[in-house]
């Protein structure tokens, strides 16, 4: 997002390859412990942040300190994650359970599971940094989590295998793909 860096991984090889992107030839490659299913840099481009495979953790490449990784521990099966605009959460599905993982980035990687649906499979915040909204396939909902009040939960029920999921950029709505009957849900955040 700053500009600084792109950083790519796979899910066949154990390592995020970053690239300089002032000298595109410059690319380094950080080995991590297994596989990346899902990788963004943070909104002030300080940190790499992949999913990997197998370890249930989160791997945080610190992009302004020679690329040192600290690993934090999630749910099982870490998936689609996103960053808080404020840049303070970084928010993880953790896809074979009922929950995600909030690490907050601005006090020492501490982090708090909170509860959502069932097999949670997209996530995406509001841009006004007030919801956190995650899609659970397996409960048929969007789960919204208040920022502002301690992670509260409000469940709706949505059509059937609910997954990609975003926010309109005024945080008013929310939209929801929802796969098996092939239809889409919103959810309007300024209704009670």
């Amino acid at each position: 997002p700053d500009g600084g860096y792109a950083c790519g991984g796979s899910a066949f090889e154990t390592n995020i390859s970053i690239i300089a992107l002032k000298n595109p030839f410059a690319r380094t490659d950080v080995p991590v412990k297994e596989c990346v299913t899902s990788l963004i840099i943070t909104p002030d481009g300080r940190y790499a942040c992949a999913g990997i495979e197998y370890t249930d953790s989160i791997a945080l490449v610190d992009l302004a300190n020679a690329f040192s990784v600290t690993y934090v521990h999630v749910g099982e099966s870490p998936g689609p994650m996103v960053v808080t605009p404020d840049g303070r959460y970084l928010c993880v599905c953790n896809q074979g359970g009922s929950s995600i993982t909030c690490i907050d980035l601005h006090h020492g990687f501490a982090s708090t599971e909170v509860q959502v649906g069932s097999a949670p499979s997209g996530i995406a915040v509001t841009p006004n940094n007030r919801y956190v909204c995650v899609a659970n396939a397996i409960s048929n909902s969007v789960s919204l989590l208040d920022l502002q009040n301690a992670f509260g939960r409000i469940d709706i029920p949505v059509g059937t295998s609910p997954a990609a999921i975003a926010s309109t950029f005024d945080s008013r709505y929310v939209c929801v793909c929802n796969t098996a009957d092939s239809s889409v849900s919103i959810i309007d955040l300024t209704s009670s």
